[in-house]
Protein backbone atom coordinates (compact mmCIF):
# COMPACT_ATOMS: atom_id res chain seq x y z
CA UNK A 1 0.00 0.00 0.00
CA UNK A 2 2.87 2.39 0.80
CA UNK A 3 4.38 1.83 -2.64
CA UNK A 4 1.02 2.46 -4.30
CA UNK A 5 0.63 5.79 -2.46
CA UNK A 6 4.19 6.80 -3.25
CA UNK A 7 3.63 6.04 -6.94
CA UNK A 8 0.37 7.98 -6.93
CA UNK A 9 2.05 11.04 -5.38
CA UNK A 10 4.86 10.81 -7.91
CA UNK A 11 2.39 10.71 -10.81
CA UNK A 12 0.42 13.67 -9.43
CA UNK A 13 3.58 15.78 -9.13
CA UNK A 14 4.52 14.90 -12.71
CA UNK A 15 1.06 15.90 -13.93
CA UNK A 16 1.26 19.25 -12.14
CA UNK A 17 4.72 20.00 -13.57
CA UNK A 18 3.66 19.14 -17.11
CA UNK A 19 0.62 21.41 -16.89
CA UNK A 20 2.60 24.59 -16.16
CA UNK A 21 2.07 27.41 -18.66
CA UNK A 22 4.69 27.62 -21.41
CA UNK A 23 6.14 30.77 -19.84
CA UNK A 24 6.96 28.83 -16.69
CA UNK A 25 8.91 26.05 -18.39
CA UNK A 26 12.63 26.33 -18.93
CA UNK A 27 13.80 26.25 -22.53
CA UNK A 28 15.95 23.21 -23.25
CA UNK A 29 18.79 22.73 -25.66
CA UNK A 30 22.07 24.39 -26.54
CA UNK A 31 22.63 28.10 -26.00
CA UNK A 32 24.73 30.92 -27.40
CA UNK A 33 25.75 34.23 -25.83
CA UNK A 34 26.49 37.26 -27.92
CA UNK A 35 25.36 40.51 -29.51
CA UNK A 36 22.51 40.88 -31.99
CA UNK A 37 23.86 42.03 -35.37
CA UNK A 38 20.78 41.64 -37.59
CA UNK A 39 17.03 41.55 -36.88
CA UNK A 40 14.72 40.68 -39.78
CA UNK A 41 11.12 40.92 -38.57
CA UNK A 42 9.66 39.89 -41.94
CA UNK A 43 11.70 36.69 -42.05
CA UNK A 44 11.38 36.09 -38.29
CA UNK A 45 15.12 35.77 -37.96
CA UNK A 46 18.11 37.29 -36.22
CA UNK A 47 21.87 36.94 -36.31
CA UNK A 48 24.07 36.94 -33.23
CA UNK A 49 27.83 37.54 -33.05
CA UNK A 50 28.97 34.98 -30.52
CA UNK A 51 30.84 36.09 -27.43
CA UNK A 52 34.03 34.07 -27.10
CA UNK A 53 34.97 32.64 -23.74
CA UNK A 54 38.02 34.11 -22.01
CA UNK A 55 41.16 32.63 -23.46
CA UNK A 56 39.43 31.38 -26.60
CA UNK A 57 41.25 32.00 -29.85
CA UNK A 58 39.89 32.84 -33.27
CA UNK A 59 37.17 35.04 -34.62
CA UNK A 60 33.69 34.97 -33.10
CA UNK A 61 31.12 33.32 -35.35
CA UNK A 62 27.97 35.04 -36.54
CA UNK A 63 25.09 32.61 -36.03
CA UNK A 64 21.68 32.90 -37.70
CA UNK A 65 18.50 31.89 -35.86
CA UNK A 66 14.90 31.65 -36.98
CA UNK A 67 11.99 32.26 -34.64
CA UNK A 68 8.43 30.95 -34.54
CA UNK A 69 5.25 31.40 -32.53
CA UNK A 70 6.73 29.36 -29.69
CA UNK A 71 9.89 31.50 -29.35
CA UNK A 72 9.87 33.35 -26.04
CA UNK A 73 11.51 36.76 -25.65
CA UNK A 74 12.43 38.15 -22.24
CA UNK A 75 13.94 41.57 -21.60
CA UNK A 76 15.09 42.25 -18.04
CA UNK A 77 12.94 39.32 -16.85
CA UNK A 78 9.75 40.61 -18.53
CA UNK A 79 7.95 38.78 -21.33
CA UNK A 80 8.21 40.68 -24.62
CA UNK A 81 7.84 39.96 -28.34
CA UNK A 82 10.33 39.46 -31.15
CA UNK A 83 9.50 43.02 -32.31
CA UNK A 84 11.24 44.31 -29.15
CA UNK A 85 14.63 42.81 -30.09
CA UNK A 86 17.07 45.40 -31.49
CA UNK A 87 20.53 45.36 -33.03
CA UNK A 88 23.15 45.71 -30.30
CA UNK A 89 21.21 43.79 -27.65
CA UNK A 90 23.33 41.42 -25.58
CA UNK A 91 21.50 38.11 -25.61
CA UNK A 92 21.51 34.52 -24.53
CA UNK A 93 19.72 32.44 -27.14
CA UNK A 94 18.56 28.94 -26.32
CA UNK A 95 17.71 26.97 -29.44
CA UNK A 96 16.98 23.66 -31.10
CA UNK A 97 18.37 22.41 -34.40
CA UNK A 98 16.44 20.97 -37.32
CA UNK A 99 19.01 20.03 -39.93
CA UNK A 100 21.14 23.13 -40.54
CA UNK A 101 18.48 25.48 -39.12
CA UNK A 102 18.76 26.84 -35.59
CA UNK A 103 15.35 27.69 -34.12
CA UNK A 104 15.38 30.04 -31.12
CA UNK A 105 13.26 28.77 -28.23
CA UNK A 106 14.23 31.59 -25.82
CA UNK A 107 15.86 34.98 -26.44
CA UNK A 108 16.92 36.43 -23.10
CA UNK A 109 18.07 40.06 -23.15
CA UNK A 110 19.58 42.14 -20.36
CA UNK A 111 19.42 45.88 -21.04
CA UNK A 112 21.23 48.16 -18.63
CA UNK A 113 19.48 51.29 -17.50
CA UNK A 114 15.95 50.01 -18.15
CA UNK A 115 13.51 49.30 -15.36
CA UNK A 116 12.51 45.71 -14.71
Amino acid sequence: MKYFLAALVFLCIGAINSSLPAGEKKAKGPMLRGEVTIVDAEANSLSVKEKLKKGAEGEPAIVAFTTNDETRVRINKENKTFADVIVGDHVVVKYTEEGDTKIATLINIRRKGEQK
